[in-house]
């Protein structure tokens, strides 16, 4: 197992949103429960209490990426999310979903994000 970093720019607010809502999903996914947690950030002058920006996960790159994919592909109902995945050797990729996105291409976008080659 290894860890993947799932990061979210934007607002505090936002960020946080996003951050706590993905930890949850994977684990409720069954196979990823346990696996992940939120990172959290120090508050801004004039904020109380911190925010989470990132969701780390403790996982292989092949059971993450479906339940990764399917959170996307909900987010992207409710509007555009950009995340950036951080794979353990410390190479970045950054993903958009948005509404009218393929889901196909999407896939595809995880799937080089967590280096997961062939079909599961």
């Amino acid at each position: 197992m290894q860890e993947y970093v799932i990061e979210f720019p934007g607002t505090g607010a936002e960020a946080d949103a996003h951050a706590r809502d993905l930890a949850g999903w994977l684990d409720d996914s069954g196979e990823l429960r346990g696996a992940s947690r939120v990172r959290m950030v120090p508050a801004r002058p004039g904020e109380q209490g911190g925010a989470a920006d990132a969701v780390m996960v403790l996982a292989a790159a092949t059971p993450l990426y479906v339940p990764f994919f399917n959170w996307l592909v909900e987010r992207r109902k409710a509007g555009r999310v950009t995340v950036r995945v951080v794979r353990p050797d410390g190479t970045e990729q950054e993903i958009e979903a948005g509404d009218a996105d393929d889901a196909a291409r999407l896939l595809g976008e995880v799937r080089r994000a967590l280096d997961v080659t062939g079909d599961e």
